[in-house]
Protein backbone atom coordinates (compact mmCIF):
# COMPACT_ATOMS: atom_id res chain seq x y z
CA UNK A 1 0.00 0.00 0.00
CA UNK A 2 2.08 2.84 -1.39
CA UNK A 3 0.17 5.29 -0.24
CA UNK A 4 -0.58 8.44 -2.40
CA UNK A 5 2.52 7.22 -4.24
CA UNK A 6 0.51 5.84 -7.60
CA UNK A 7 2.51 3.04 -9.64
CA UNK A 8 4.97 4.93 -10.76
CA UNK A 9 7.26 4.42 -7.31
CA UNK A 10 8.38 0.99 -7.09
CA UNK A 11 10.63 -0.41 -4.17
CA UNK A 12 14.28 -1.66 -4.75
CA UNK A 13 13.40 -5.24 -5.23
CA UNK A 14 9.67 -7.09 -5.30
CA UNK A 15 8.36 -9.70 -3.72
CA UNK A 16 6.64 -12.13 -6.43
CA UNK A 17 3.96 -12.82 -3.20
CA UNK A 18 0.41 -11.80 -3.36
CA UNK A 19 -1.04 -9.83 -0.31
CA UNK A 20 -3.64 -12.30 -0.25
CA UNK A 21 -1.37 -15.35 0.02
CA UNK A 22 0.96 -13.23 2.44
CA UNK A 23 2.46 -15.37 5.06
CA UNK A 24 5.82 -14.13 7.21
CA UNK A 25 7.58 -17.74 6.93
CA UNK A 26 7.27 -17.50 3.15
CA UNK A 27 9.75 -14.28 3.41
CA UNK A 28 13.36 -15.44 3.10
CA UNK A 29 15.41 -13.40 4.76
CA UNK A 30 17.68 -11.37 3.30
CA UNK A 31 20.39 -9.02 4.36
CA UNK A 32 19.14 -5.78 2.37
CA UNK A 33 15.70 -4.38 2.43
CA UNK A 34 13.58 -6.26 0.41
CA UNK A 35 9.82 -5.40 0.50
CA UNK A 36 6.31 -7.17 0.09
CA UNK A 37 3.09 -5.72 -0.19
CA UNK A 38 0.22 -6.60 2.34
CA UNK A 39 -1.45 -4.22 4.73
CA UNK A 40 1.34 -2.04 4.50
CA UNK A 41 4.88 -2.92 3.53
CA UNK A 42 6.77 -5.63 5.25
CA UNK A 43 10.58 -6.62 5.32
CA UNK A 44 12.55 -9.66 6.86
CA UNK A 45 16.07 -8.50 7.83
CA UNK A 46 18.57 -11.00 9.03
CA UNK A 47 21.13 -10.05 11.62
CA UNK A 48 23.47 -12.22 13.43
CA UNK A 49 22.29 -13.78 16.78
CA UNK A 50 25.04 -13.28 18.42
CA UNK A 51 26.84 -9.52 17.78
CA UNK A 52 29.83 -10.75 20.14
CA UNK A 53 30.79 -13.74 17.83
CA UNK A 54 33.73 -14.05 15.67
CA UNK A 55 31.98 -16.89 13.25
CA UNK A 56 30.98 -15.20 9.92
CA UNK A 57 28.85 -18.38 10.09
CA UNK A 58 27.27 -18.32 13.23
CA UNK A 59 23.19 -18.45 14.26
CA UNK A 60 21.26 -15.99 12.52
CA UNK A 61 17.96 -14.12 13.49
CA UNK A 62 15.13 -13.16 11.09
CA UNK A 63 13.60 -9.85 12.44
CA UNK A 64 10.25 -8.84 11.40
CA UNK A 65 10.24 -5.39 9.84
CA UNK A 66 7.31 -3.19 9.06
CA UNK A 67 6.79 -0.17 6.93
CA UNK A 68 4.23 2.37 6.40
CA UNK A 69 5.75 4.67 3.21
CA UNK A 70 5.77 8.10 3.37
CA UNK A 71 3.11 9.90 1.18
CA UNK A 72 5.60 11.01 -1.39
CA UNK A 73 8.89 9.26 -2.83
CA UNK A 74 11.83 9.06 -1.52
CA UNK A 75 13.68 11.52 -3.89
CA UNK A 76 10.80 14.04 -3.13
CA UNK A 77 12.58 17.15 -1.33
CA UNK A 78 9.58 16.39 1.19
CA UNK A 79 10.56 13.52 1.80
CA UNK A 80 11.90 13.40 5.56
CA UNK A 81 13.03 10.31 6.33
CA UNK A 82 12.04 7.33 8.26
CA UNK A 83 10.56 7.20 11.97
CA UNK A 84 11.43 3.98 14.04
CA UNK A 85 8.52 3.57 16.31
CA UNK A 86 8.57 1.28 19.23
CA UNK A 87 5.26 0.24 21.65
CA UNK A 88 7.40 -0.93 24.50
CA UNK A 89 7.31 -3.96 26.78
CA UNK A 90 10.13 -5.40 26.63
CA UNK A 91 9.32 -7.84 24.27
CA UNK A 92 5.91 -5.58 22.55
CA UNK A 93 5.17 -6.59 19.26
CA UNK A 94 6.15 -3.64 16.77
CA UNK A 95 4.11 -4.97 13.65
CA UNK A 96 0.88 -5.15 15.83
CA UNK A 97 1.35 -2.22 16.91
CA UNK A 98 1.98 -0.73 13.16
CA UNK A 99 -1.23 -2.78 12.36
CA UNK A 100 -3.73 -0.98 15.12
CA UNK A 101 -1.83 2.51 15.23
CA UNK A 102 0.13 3.26 12.10
CA UNK A 103 -2.22 5.18 10.61
CA UNK A 104 -2.87 7.34 13.51
CA UNK A 105 1.06 8.18 14.20
CA UNK A 106 0.98 8.98 10.62
CA UNK A 107 -1.87 11.69 11.12
CA UNK A 108 0.18 13.32 14.21
CA UNK A 109 3.77 12.84 12.52
CA UNK A 110 2.66 14.35 8.59
CA UNK A 111 1.22 17.42 7.34
CA UNK A 112 -2.28 17.30 7.30
CA UNK A 113 -4.45 18.46 4.00
CA UNK A 114 -7.65 17.61 2.92
CA UNK A 115 -6.82 17.91 -0.15
CA UNK A 116 -3.50 15.27 -0.01
CA UNK A 117 -0.01 16.07 0.50
CA UNK A 118 1.21 19.88 0.61
CA UNK A 119 4.13 22.10 -0.39
CA UNK A 120 5.76 22.61 3.11
CA UNK A 121 6.67 20.27 5.70
CA UNK A 122 8.47 16.88 5.83
CA UNK A 123 6.33 13.47 5.45
CA UNK A 124 7.87 10.29 6.98
CA UNK A 125 7.91 6.61 6.78
CA UNK A 126 7.20 4.73 9.95
CA UNK A 127 8.81 1.63 10.56
CA UNK A 128 8.81 -0.84 12.97
CA UNK A 129 9.92 -4.46 14.23
CA UNK A 130 9.17 -7.22 16.38
CA UNK A 131 12.43 -7.43 18.64
CA UNK A 132 14.50 -11.23 19.15
CA UNK A 133 12.15 -13.70 20.12
CA UNK A 134 9.03 -12.06 19.63
CA UNK A 135 5.67 -12.80 17.21
CA UNK A 136 7.08 -12.87 13.64
CA UNK A 137 10.66 -12.75 14.18
CA UNK A 138 12.43 -16.05 14.74
CA UNK A 139 14.02 -17.63 16.05
CA UNK A 140 10.94 -17.86 18.86
CA UNK A 141 11.70 -17.78 22.31
CA UNK A 142 8.77 -20.58 23.49
CA UNK A 143 8.26 -21.23 26.58
CA UNK A 144 5.40 -23.51 26.59
CA UNK A 145 5.30 -26.76 24.40
CA UNK A 146 1.91 -25.75 22.95
CA UNK A 147 -1.10 -23.34 22.49
CA UNK A 148 -2.69 -25.31 24.72
CA UNK A 149 -0.44 -25.09 27.38
CA UNK A 150 -0.01 -21.58 27.08
CA UNK A 151 -3.83 -21.08 27.65
CA UNK A 152 -4.26 -23.03 30.45
CA UNK A 153 -1.39 -20.67 31.65
CA UNK A 154 -3.03 -17.76 31.33
CA UNK A 155 -6.74 -18.43 32.08
CA UNK A 156 -4.71 -19.88 35.52
CA UNK A 157 -2.94 -16.70 36.11
CA UNK A 158 -6.33 -14.69 35.36
CA UNK A 159 -8.15 -16.87 37.90
CA UNK A 160 -5.17 -16.22 40.63
CA UNK A 161 -4.88 -12.64 40.54
CA UNK A 162 -6.23 -9.98 42.16
CA UNK A 163 -9.59 -11.53 43.48
CA UNK A 164 -8.01 -13.44 46.03
CA UNK A 165 -6.59 -11.84 49.05
CA UNK A 166 -3.29 -9.49 48.89
CA UNK A 167 -1.14 -12.35 50.28
CA UNK A 168 -2.26 -15.01 48.27
CA UNK A 169 -2.42 -13.06 45.25
CA UNK A 170 1.52 -12.19 45.70
CA UNK A 171 2.76 -16.05 46.64
CA UNK A 172 0.99 -16.79 43.64
CA UNK A 173 2.20 -14.38 41.00
CA UNK A 174 6.00 -14.78 42.84
CA UNK A 175 5.79 -18.65 42.18
CA UNK A 176 4.37 -18.29 38.55
CA UNK A 177 6.63 -16.07 37.48
CA UNK A 178 9.70 -17.82 38.90
CA UNK A 179 8.77 -20.80 37.25
CA UNK A 180 8.86 -18.90 33.85
CA UNK A 181 11.67 -16.92 34.66
CA UNK A 182 13.71 -20.55 35.36
CA UNK A 183 12.41 -21.92 32.34
CA UNK A 184 13.66 -19.24 30.11
CA UNK A 185 17.21 -19.55 31.78
CA UNK A 186 17.25 -22.97 30.69
CA UNK A 187 17.20 -22.13 26.90
CA UNK A 188 21.04 -22.24 25.80
CA UNK A 189 18.93 -20.65 22.36
CA UNK A 190 17.72 -16.90 21.62
CA UNK A 191 16.95 -16.41 25.17
CA UNK A 192 20.67 -15.64 25.90
CA UNK A 193 20.74 -13.30 22.85
CA UNK A 194 17.75 -11.42 23.83
CA UNK A 195 18.32 -8.30 25.97
CA UNK A 196 17.89 -4.22 25.30
CA UNK A 197 21.59 -4.20 24.11
CA UNK A 198 20.96 -6.22 21.63
CA UNK A 199 18.09 -4.77 19.89
CA UNK A 200 19.92 -1.41 20.01
CA UNK A 201 22.17 -3.30 17.90
CA UNK A 202 19.91 -4.37 15.59
CA UNK A 203 18.47 -0.87 15.72
CA UNK A 204 21.85 0.21 14.18
CA UNK A 205 21.53 -2.32 11.42
CA UNK A 206 18.05 -1.51 10.19
CA UNK A 207 18.97 2.14 9.71
CA UNK A 208 21.96 1.37 7.61
CA UNK A 209 19.84 -1.04 5.43
CA UNK A 210 16.98 1.75 5.08
CA UNK A 211 19.86 4.45 4.25
CA UNK A 212 21.38 1.88 1.80
CA UNK A 213 17.67 1.09 0.41
CA UNK A 214 16.64 4.86 -0.04
CA UNK A 215 19.68 5.23 -1.94
CA UNK A 216 19.24 1.66 -4.66
CA UNK A 217 15.82 3.30 -4.61
CA UNK A 218 16.77 6.68 -5.69
CA UNK A 219 19.59 5.53 -8.30
CA UNK A 220 17.21 3.41 -9.82
CA UNK A 221 14.59 6.93 -9.94
CA UNK A 222 17.22 8.53 -11.82
CA UNK A 223 18.36 6.24 -14.36
CA UNK A 224 14.33 5.71 -15.35
CA UNK A 225 12.53 7.64 -17.98
CA UNK A 226 10.70 9.59 -15.14
CA UNK A 227 14.12 10.23 -13.68
CA UNK A 228 15.94 11.44 -16.51
CA UNK A 229 13.17 13.90 -17.45
CA UNK A 230 12.41 15.73 -13.91
CA UNK A 231 15.82 15.96 -13.44
CA UNK A 232 17.15 16.99 -16.90
CA UNK A 233 18.17 20.88 -17.56
CA UNK A 234 17.53 21.92 -14.02
CA UNK A 235 20.28 23.91 -11.29
CA UNK A 236 21.13 23.97 -7.85
CA UNK A 237 18.62 26.44 -7.28
CA UNK A 238 15.74 23.66 -8.88
CA UNK A 239 13.94 21.14 -6.86
CA UNK A 240 15.27 18.26 -8.77
CA UNK A 241 18.82 18.77 -9.72
CA UNK A 242 20.87 15.60 -10.17
CA UNK A 243 22.86 16.14 -7.74
CA UNK A 244 19.95 17.57 -4.97
CA UNK A 245 18.74 14.30 -5.37
CA UNK A 246 22.02 12.22 -4.78
CA UNK A 247 22.92 14.26 -1.55
CA UNK A 248 19.14 13.52 0.11
CA UNK A 249 19.02 10.08 -1.11
CA UNK A 250 22.73 9.31 0.13
CA UNK A 251 23.74 6.09 2.15
CA UNK A 252 25.44 7.55 4.92
CA UNK A 253 27.50 3.99 5.49
CA UNK A 254 27.96 3.41 9.35
CA UNK A 255 26.76 7.37 10.03
CA UNK A 256 23.13 6.58 9.86
CA UNK A 257 20.90 9.09 12.14
CA UNK A 258 18.38 7.28 13.95
CA UNK A 259 14.44 9.37 13.75
CA UNK A 260 12.47 7.29 16.63
CA UNK A 261 9.25 7.31 18.68
CA UNK A 262 9.17 5.22 21.87
CA UNK A 263 6.56 4.29 24.46
CA UNK A 264 6.94 3.14 27.58
CA UNK A 265 9.83 0.54 27.87
CA UNK A 266 10.81 1.94 24.33
CA UNK A 267 12.11 5.24 26.42
CA UNK A 268 14.20 2.85 27.98
CA UNK A 269 14.97 1.67 24.23
CA UNK A 270 15.69 5.14 23.19
CA UNK A 271 18.12 6.26 26.06
CA UNK A 272 20.32 2.97 25.71
CA UNK A 273 20.25 3.77 22.27
CA UNK A 274 21.57 7.48 22.98
CA UNK A 275 23.91 6.26 25.33
CA UNK A 276 25.55 3.34 23.70
CA UNK A 277 25.43 5.34 19.92
CA UNK A 278 24.62 9.26 20.25
CA UNK A 279 26.39 10.19 17.75
CA UNK A 280 23.08 7.71 15.45
CA UNK A 281 20.96 10.12 17.32
CA UNK A 282 19.27 12.64 14.52
CA UNK A 283 15.31 12.95 16.65
CA UNK A 284 14.01 10.81 19.21
CA UNK A 285 10.86 11.10 21.22
CA UNK A 286 10.65 9.57 24.11
CA UNK A 287 6.73 9.05 25.02
CA UNK A 288 5.96 8.01 28.71
CA UNK A 289 9.18 7.86 30.69
CA UNK A 290 10.41 5.24 32.15
CA UNK A 291 13.22 5.49 35.25
CA UNK A 292 15.72 3.63 32.88
CA UNK A 293 18.16 3.54 36.28
CA UNK A 294 15.17 1.83 38.28
CA UNK A 295 14.41 -0.18 35.13
CA UNK A 296 18.53 -1.49 34.49
CA UNK A 297 18.73 -1.96 38.66
CA UNK A 298 15.43 -3.92 38.72
CA UNK A 299 13.95 -2.41 41.38
CA UNK A 300 10.80 -1.00 39.44
CA UNK A 301 9.86 1.03 41.99
CA UNK A 302 8.65 4.07 40.58
CA UNK A 303 6.59 2.89 37.88
CA UNK A 304 3.58 3.50 39.82
CA UNK A 305 4.34 6.75 41.44
CA UNK A 306 1.54 9.14 39.39
CA UNK A 307 -0.89 6.42 38.84
CA UNK A 308 -3.34 7.73 42.27
CA UNK A 309 -2.53 11.32 40.91
CA UNK A 310 -4.22 10.12 37.95
CA UNK A 311 -7.33 8.71 39.62
CA UNK A 312 -7.53 11.53 41.19
CA UNK A 313 -7.56 14.25 37.91
CA UNK A 314 -10.33 11.99 36.37
CA UNK A 315 -12.47 12.39 39.27
CA UNK A 316 -11.99 16.11 39.52
CA UNK A 317 -12.29 16.15 35.46
CA UNK A 318 -15.74 14.57 35.40
CA UNK A 319 -17.16 16.64 37.89
CA UNK A 320 -16.02 19.92 36.34
CA UNK A 321 -17.68 18.26 33.08
CA UNK A 322 -21.24 17.39 34.75
CA UNK A 323 -23.34 14.39 32.96
CA UNK A 324 -23.36 15.91 29.57
CA UNK A 325 -19.63 14.60 29.20
CA UNK A 326 -19.22 12.29 32.54
CA UNK A 327 -21.84 9.51 32.85
CA UNK A 328 -20.41 8.91 36.36
CA UNK A 329 -21.32 12.47 37.47
CA UNK A 330 -25.28 12.38 38.75
CA UNK A 331 -26.42 15.35 40.33
CA UNK A 332 -24.08 17.61 39.63
CA UNK A 333 -21.24 15.27 42.43
CA UNK A 334 -18.52 16.70 43.72
CA UNK A 335 -14.98 14.89 42.95
CA UNK A 336 -15.02 13.07 46.49
CA UNK A 337 -18.70 12.00 45.35
CA UNK A 338 -17.92 10.60 41.89
CA UNK A 339 -14.70 8.60 43.49
CA UNK A 340 -16.70 7.34 46.86
CA UNK A 341 -19.08 5.91 43.89
CA UNK A 342 -16.66 4.29 41.77
CA UNK A 343 -15.19 2.61 44.95
CA UNK A 344 -18.12 1.90 46.22
CA UNK A 345 -19.17 -0.10 43.04
CA UNK A 346 -16.17 -2.07 42.64
CA UNK A 347 -15.77 -2.75 46.09
CA UNK A 348 -19.69 -4.52 45.80
CA UNK A 349 -17.91 -6.85 42.68
CA UNK A 350 -16.04 -8.80 45.21
CA UNK A 351 -19.41 -10.21 46.72
CA UNK A 352 -21.86 -8.98 44.32
CA UNK A 353 -20.45 -9.76 40.47
CA UNK A 354 -23.16 -7.99 37.48
CA UNK A 355 -24.85 -11.16 35.79
CA UNK A 356 -25.43 -10.45 31.80
CA UNK A 357 -27.40 -12.49 30.48
CA UNK A 358 -26.71 -13.92 26.79
CA UNK A 359 -28.63 -13.32 23.63
CA UNK A 360 -28.39 -14.72 19.69
CA UNK A 361 -25.25 -12.90 19.26
CA UNK A 362 -23.13 -12.94 22.52
CA UNK A 363 -23.33 -15.72 25.38
CA UNK A 364 -23.90 -15.22 29.31
CA UNK A 365 -21.07 -13.66 31.26
CA UNK A 366 -20.21 -12.13 34.51
CA UNK A 367 -18.62 -9.02 35.66
CA UNK A 368 -15.94 -9.70 38.62
CA UNK A 369 -14.03 -7.33 40.28
CA UNK A 370 -10.80 -8.60 38.95
CA UNK A 371 -12.57 -7.92 35.26
CA UNK A 372 -13.21 -3.83 36.24
CA UNK A 373 -9.78 -3.51 38.05
CA UNK A 374 -7.70 -4.85 35.01
CA UNK A 375 -9.78 -2.43 32.89
CA UNK A 376 -8.63 -0.03 35.16
CA UNK A 377 -4.99 -1.28 34.57
CA UNK A 378 -4.83 -0.94 31.00
CA UNK A 379 -6.67 2.66 30.81
CA UNK A 380 -4.05 4.09 33.55
CA UNK A 381 -1.67 2.57 31.61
Amino acid sequence: MNRGQGSRWLPFVKSSLKSDDFSWSQIKPSESLIYTSCFGTYQCLSVPMDWNSTSSNGSRVAIAVMKMPASVPITDYRYGGAIFLNPGGPGGSGINFMLREAVNISEAANPFSSAGTTQEGKYFDLISWDPRGVNNTTPHLECFHDALSYDVWRYQEEAGGIDHPFDISLSLAWARWKALMETRAKGNGIARHMNTVVVVRDMVEIIDRHGEWRNKQAELWLASKEGKSTTTGKENGDLYPWEAVLDRTKWYKGDEKLQYWGFSYGTVLGATFAALYPERVGRMVLDGVADAYDYYSTGWMRNLNDTDKIMSKFYEYCSEARLEKCAMNIGNSSSSDIQNSVESLISSLHEDPISVPGNSTRSPAIVTYLDVLSMFRTMLY
